[in-house]
């Protein structure tokens, strides 16, 4: 509480380790109180159960983010772990004079990585309370001017990624997707996110959706998991709408898993983002080199393997025709 009483630039990263201590009250208990700019390491769980100003989206995204963990001179991990989605919180991911706390239900990951200023192993829940308290009686200050500084970065990050996709244009890309998903979910939806392009575009444009509702991959960053784990997700929440977003590569993984599906009568909605190619690691490539080497796919008619397997196949091509087919997509009684 001492640190964040001196602070001017704190920044709270909350991971995985504070949704399984079902923290979503202390976080925003302490976010109402202290006003920190938040981030959740992307591919984590998140905490965060609805919209709040604090929460400013994920860290670690190969496709970027706004400038927060290098300007910051408090870091506060609750829950999170020391890897690449942080910059192993060493510079230049961080300011070398920059005070780190880690907070970790695990004591024996509190020395995994580099030495933290201050460890407290314990639930990162209570932890996030005793410290809303123990701010309280400190009468440490809301960050509030950090904190408008940190959404103005924010809100041009995002200018730019709006930028990136119209140079993409004509055509769909990524921001299309996403943006139509965006209009038929509800607080019931489940929402699996399985790839790496297009979970990018998903993170960026959608951080402040219930990220406690989202299902990724994790850490480890694999693919093709999301197929299965759609059927799960059916199996286990019969009453509630399923959406999977996919890549093409991801997709292609577990496909005949349709099958299972379709056999077994578990509608959900898969929306597959076929670029036909895999579009992370080719982005990365374009950079680079100026081509993609090596991480084309296709092309592929994913629609007619889907009626193969017994599903119902859909293939979208304009922007406008996405939001009519999601719609119908939801309303049906077999996979789609």
């Amino acid at each position: 509480a001492k640190l964040l009483q001196a602070a001017e630039r704190p920044v709270l990263v909350v991971g995985s380790g504070l949704y399984y201590a079902r923290g979503e009250t202390a976080l925003a208990q302490f976010l109402k109180q202290q006003r920190i700019p938040t981030l959740l390491p992307i591919w984590d769980r998140g905490t965060v159960d609805g919209p709040t100003e604090e929460f400013l989206g994920v860290v670690g995204a190969a496709s970027g983010g706004p400038r927060l963990l290098p300007d910051a001179d408090v870091v506060i991990l609750a829950g999170a772990e020391f890897d690449y989605r942080v910059g192993q919180i060493s510079a230049p991911g961080l300011a070398p004079d920059a005070k780190v706390v880690r907070i970790h239900a695990d004591a024996s990951r509190l020395r995994n990585g580099l030495e933290a200023d201050l460890s407290i192993a314990g639930s990162p829940a209570t932890v996030l309370r005793q410290l809303a308290e123990e701010c309280r009686r400190l009468a440490c200050p809301p960050a509030e001017a950090w904190l408008a500084e940190a959404r103005r970065r924010r809100d041009e990050f995002r200018k730019q990624c709006l930028k990136t996709a119209e140079r993409l244009r004509p055509g769909l890309n990524g921001c299309d997707v996403v943006q139509a998903i965006q209009q038929v979910v509800t607080e019931d939806t489940i929402w699996l996110v399985d790839g790496g392009n297009i979970g990018q575009w998903f993170h960026q444009l959608l951080p402040n959706r219930c990220p406690g509702r989202w299902i990724t991959c994790g850490a480890s960053g694999v693919v093709g998991w999301g197929l299965p784990g759609a059927i799960a997700a059916r199996v286990l929440s019969p009453d509630r709408p399923v959406i999977l977003l996919s890549g093409d590569g991801s997709f292609t993984f577990t496909v005949a898993e349709l099958e299972c599906a379709a056999r077994q009568q578990l509608p959900f909605v898969a929306v597959v983002a076929d670029d036909q190619r895999w579009g992370i690691t080719a982005s990365g490539q374009i950079k680079r080199y100026g081509e993609p080497l090596y991480s084309t796919l296709g092309p592929m008619r994913l629609d007619r393997v889907a009626e193969g397997f017994g599903c119902v196949g859909v293939s979208v091509e304009r922007s406008e025709d996405l939001v009519p087919a999601l719609r119908e997509a939801l309303s049906s009684d077999r996979p789609t």
